[in-house]
């Protein structure tokens, strides 16, 4: 895969998804980007969080009613009595 361009917008839907302990939906990320990006469009948000799923940054959880929950990729790694444990943040 081709090295992905920096983008100010994605990292704040990074941020987001890192910072709230709710799964949320494409359209509450997009409205909390909002606040700091007026411009953005929920076009944009959609297209940056499949890219992150599409790398592995974050993961899609579908739900019954056929919508989409995402959330990052991040966790702690911790030995405790010779196993690793590994715990979502």
């Amino acid at each position: 895969m081709a090295a992905i361009k920096y983008s100010r917008q994605r990292e704040a839907i990074k941020h987001y998804l890192a910072s709230t302990k709710e799964h949320p939906t494409a359209d509450t990320v997009y409205l909390h980007v909002k606040e700091d990006f007026p411009n953005i469009s929920l076009g944009t948000v959609y297209r940056n969080l499949n890219l992150l799923t599409d790398i592995g940054e974050a993961i899609k959880i579908p739900t019954p009613d056929g919508g989409m929950l995402f959330r990052t990729i991040i966790f702690s790694v911790q030995a405790v009595d010779g196993y690793w444990i590994w715990n979502w943040i």
